[in-house]
């Protein structure tokens, strides 16, 4: 059975007439007919009935009509699908992302991916950045964002990566209501001097943290590290809470749940690039829409 028997056949069944059906098919009316008869012997069932007035469905055919509309509608459905998935208008991208800190801050090229591609499947995962460019490489992830340059990143396979800065993100101080460097209007390096920090892990945020180290050493101390945390609202919560202090990206009109903190600005404007990765050799249309959205240039804060 071909879909060109269902179109014949709903063709009569709406006509209920072989010689209009035939004319609206663009056929002649004997072909027509045999394709019928071949369509009502495979099926084992009468689906037609010719009498005095023309045609009539018999209750079997009253049912394949039914279902002979669906698979056509859904044949039509897949045809136009594939094409919009082809020309970069549909389809499925998986992301990678680093914490849902950073997440927000993609939010622009989110969104404007949503408004140029509206019928594609956005599948986000958080990864630390050098599993996101492991994932990247075996195909599991189509695209990711880390804070990892490639040159940091300790894998091989640089050729075959398409790596450039997406965002360009200003870190600040995060500390509680009752610090006492949270009436501040900034603070410089020197001021963190002794400070306990709740820094991003090294294994899982090794960018964030060789940061925090070199702003620390540029200023002439090493930092006092306190406790190695898992992620960026981890480090938040417990800053706010007076467990320490935490450098952060600038989350000010970002999140409305960062009230219970302070961010402070520091005066030597540290910042973290943030990248877009995704396999070189990719060309399926949406990740090429990512790099079209994404561009060349950093989004700063």
């Amino acid at each position: 059975m071909e879909l060109r028997h269902l179109r014949y056949f709903v063709a009569v069944a709406e006509e209920l007439n072989f010689s209009r059906a035939a004319t609206r098919l663009n056929i002649s009316q004997p072909p027509l007919s045999q394709q019928i008869a071949a369509l009502e012997a495979e099926l084992g069932a009468k689906l037609l009935v010719r009498n005095s007035r023309g045609v009539e469905l018999t209750a079997a055919g009253r049912t394949f009509l039914k279902r002979a509309r669906e698979v056509l509608s859904q044949a039509q459905e897949a045809v136009a699908e594939t094409r919009r998935a082809d020309q970069g208008a549909a389809g499925t991208i998986s992301v990678g992302f680093m914490s849902s800190i950073m997440l927000l801050k993609l939010r622009p090229y989110l969104r404007r991916f949503c408004d140029e591609v509206p019928s594609a499947e956005l599948i986000l995962s958080r990864k630390p950045s050098d599993q996101q460019y492991m994932g990247v490489l075996r195909g599991d992830l189509d695209v990711g964002f880390v804070d990892l340059a490639l040159d940091h990143a300790g894998i091989s396979d640089t050729d075959r990566l398409d790596v450039r800065p997406a965002l360009d993100v200003r870190l600040m101080l995060c500390v509680s209501q009752d610090h006492p460097l949270a009436d501040r209007q900034s603070v410089s390096a020197r001021d963190l001097v002794g400070l306990p920090f709740l820094a991003l892990s090294k294994h899982g945020y090794s960018a964030s943290y060789e940061r925090l180290c070199q702003i620390c050493d540029d200023a002439g101390f090493e930092p006092y590290i306190r406790q190695q945390v898992e992620s960026m609202p981890v480090a938040i919560t417990m800053a706010t809470a007076g467990y320490g202090v935490a450098l952060v990206p600038d989350l000010r009109g970002t999140l409305s749940d960062v009230s219970a903190a302070r961010l402070v600005p520091l005066d030597e404007d540290p910042r973290v690039t943030v990248f877009m990765i995704s396999r070189r050799e990719d060309r399926m249309p949406l990740v090429e829409r990512m790099r079209d959205i994404c561009g060349t240039e950093p989004i700063a804060d």
